[in-house]
């Protein structure tokens, strides 16, 4: 069981400024080991301590047809610290 979100971001979004702030919320950037068409960039954001994740975030950025979205997975046991990072990204 997992939980996912997809945020498509508006017209005038920055690719540079959505991969800062990716960044300043402490997403490791993945490496992509498959070919996925559309795919930008992935990232995994993990933080065991003050239990704020056991299970951690995948972040995935696509560009279609010249739109830029950004889909977000949890593992089961999300958690309160998850959901405020998830939260912050998807009010971008």
């Amino acid at each position: 069981m997992s939980f996912t979100s997809t945020s498509i971001l508006p017209d005038d979004a920055s690719y540079n400024k959505l991969i800062n702030l990716i960044d300043l919320l402490g997403y490791t950037k993945q490496r992509n080991e498959f070919k996925t068409e559309g795919l930008l960039a992935s990232y995994f954001w993990y933080q065991h301590k003050n239990y704020r994740s056991y299970v951690g975030v995948e972040l995935y950025i696509y560009r279609e047809n010249g739109v830029i979205s950004v889909d977000t997975r949890t593992r089961a046991g999300e958690v309160i610290g998850i959901l405020n990072i998830k939260i912050k990204l998807l009010n971008i």
